[in-house]
């Protein structure tokens, strides 16, 4: 049996490993698209996902591995409709990293990893320093987060304070400024 590899697929370590372990069959990798229309000519079977001009160079073709999982590319190639040509996929290797990735989005979504990955990069107020100037205004409003180690009153001169508190999840005025 000959069996043409497609130009995404001729990694020699990989070809090496295939040759080793099915002698029999005569693997014919390629390197370029020239050399995957040689080797299709006269080969049984090919892996890959061809196109409509390299299946046409095709001689005595009887079998096609797709490497995916969705063939509609393949299928819609009038040739390969009208043929006899055997089609096979590869559907249960996704299946796992698949279903890993959706369950990682449906998290990253509903939790909005994405824009706290953002706000990492980049504070969402801006400036450093009125992140600081809003930590010390919280502080005289509400006492220290960590008390203990601070004495009670205890702030930087530069520190401004606000006097109205604003509501939760509103910003005060003096910082909405810095966000536009």
């Amino acid at each position: 049996m000959k069996l043409a590899l497609g130009t995404l697929h001729s990694d020699k370590e990989f070809v090496a490993e295939l040759r080793s372990e099915f002698p029999s069959v005569e693997f014919r990798s390629s390197a370029s698209d020239e050399e995957e229309q040689a080797n299709i000519r006269d080969a049984d079977a090919f892996w890959g996902n061809p196109s409509r001009e390299l299946l046409q160079a095709a001689e005595r073709l009887q079998w096609l591995q797709s490497v995916g999982t969705g063939v509609e590319n393949i299928v819609s190639i009038p040739e390969v409709r009208e043929s006899d040509i055997v089609l096979t996929n590869c559907r249960g290797p996704h299946a796992e990293p698949m279903a890993d990735h959706v369950f990682g989005m449906v998290t990253t979504l509903a939790h909005k990893l994405n824009e706290m990955w953002d706000d990492q990069r980049e504070p969402p107020l801006g400036d450093r320093e009125v992140q600081r100037q809003t930590r010390q205004s919280v502080w005289e409003h509400h006492g220290h987060p960590c008390p203990g180690r601070h004495r009670k009153g205890d702030r930087p001169k530069s520190a401004r304070v606000w006097n109205d508190r604003p509501s939760r999840g509103q910003v005060p005025e003096a910082l909405a400024s810095d966000r536009q």
